[in-house]
């Protein structure tokens, strides 16, 4: 085998896990610009990582200062890490300054195997995570048993359940206590234990995604109806102004007062409408706008003695309330996008 075939190789590996490599690379760094043997591109975990790789087919071990000039490339162009690479061995000196650094030292086989090793673990790290994501968007939506519009309680339990296997079993997998049974089918070791967590979790991870939509569709209706009954509020405050300041007939005032009460229906009508998009949240929201309302806008407005002091001051206390309200209705921002690991 050549230096070429090596290098070659080198990359092929780094393909096979995922990343891009290309050979006798051109980098722009701060300094300048360096050739390197292999230039490696990857996603870790949604993160973007460079590496840079230098391979060195001697017939002798690699010296110190070779880790040296690949740190400092390293450090030039904003790697991440530095792989040197040789199937002769390294110095003893080379090894005591790798082990401070980020430079890796290694052989092709002794890559693979650590790489084989490593991405299982990055694997079993990716489960855990992924866990953890998708459990905290699945609690989301616990508390909306009560949604007059979204019933998702029955699909939601049914994959915290699964979820909450998984993360029972992994202490298992570390124990390297297999086999078990996960779900519907039995697995003997890591691999199959990973598979089966991914097939999982990307189904939950489908389910979830969609009833975010749909909530976010909910809301998205809901805030509609919550602008029409916010006018509706307004327009009944502004008659309640009118009444307030108006110095006409008993008649004329009461003729004012029948017109506000056509509007306080059809907020009646709208407050219904809109307690059906409600969670157990933002419920108690709207109750405090009811609160107000009822207790006193629609009082003042039967109030003969009727003063724009008093107007002013629910006002204040109805857009307070409807303030809050529309605080807490509001969508999930940007649900993820159901994905795998890089």
């Amino acid at each position: 085998m050549n230096w070429n075939d090596y290098q070659e190789n080198v990359a092929a590996f780094f393909r096979s896990i995922g990343a891009t490599a290309e050979t006798n690379a051109s980098v722009n760094g701060v300094r300048g610009t360096h050739m390197v043997d292999v230039l490696i591109h990857l996603k870790h975990f949604g993160v973007d990582v460079t590496w840079i790789v230098e391979c060195k087919l001697w017939k002798t071990s690699v010296p110190k200062e070779k880790i040296l000039t690949l740190q400092q490339i390293v450090q030039d162009v904003g790697a991440d890490r530095g792989f040197l690479m040789s199937e002769s061995g390294f110095q003893s000196g080379a090894i005591k300054t790798a082990t401070t650094s980020n430079i890796t030292l290694s052989s092709l086989r002794d890559l693979q195997d650590m790489a084989a090793e490593e991405l299982m673990k990055m694997r079993l790290k990716w489960v855990s995570i992924k866990l953890d994501e998708l459990t905290q968007r699945h609690y989301v939506f616990m508390p909306l048993d009560k949604f007059n519009k979204i019933q998702v309680m029955d699909i939601v339990l049914e994959s915290l359940a699964k979820m909450l296997l998984i993360r029972t079993e992994l202490f298992k997998v570390h124990g390297g206590r297999f086999p078990f049974f996960l779900v519907n089918e039995t697995v003997n070791n890591v691999d199959e234990f990973v598979k089966a967590s991914e097939l999982i979790l990307g189904a939950a991870d489908g389910e979830i995604h969609k009833i975010e939509q749909n909530y976010n569709d909910n809301l998205v209706a809901g805030l509609k109806v919550f602008t029409e009954t916010n006018n509706l509020i307004n327009e009944l405050l502004t008659s309640a102004h009118e009444i307030a300041q108006s110095q006409s007939s008993p008649e004329q005032q009461n003729e004012l007062r029948l017109s506000a009460v056509t509007i306080m229906k059809k907020i009646g009508d709208a407050m219904i409408d809109l307690r059906g998009y409600t969670n157990n949240t933002s419920i108690r929201y709207l109750h405090a706008i009811n609160r107000v309302l009822i207790d006193e806008l629609y009082l003042d407005l039967m109030n003969e003695n009727l003063t724009i002091a008093d107007v002013r001051k629910t006002s204040d206390h109805i857009k307070k309330a409807c303030h809050e309200f529309e605080r807490v209705f509001q969508p999930i921002a940007t649900p993820p996008t159901p994905n795998k690991p890089e």
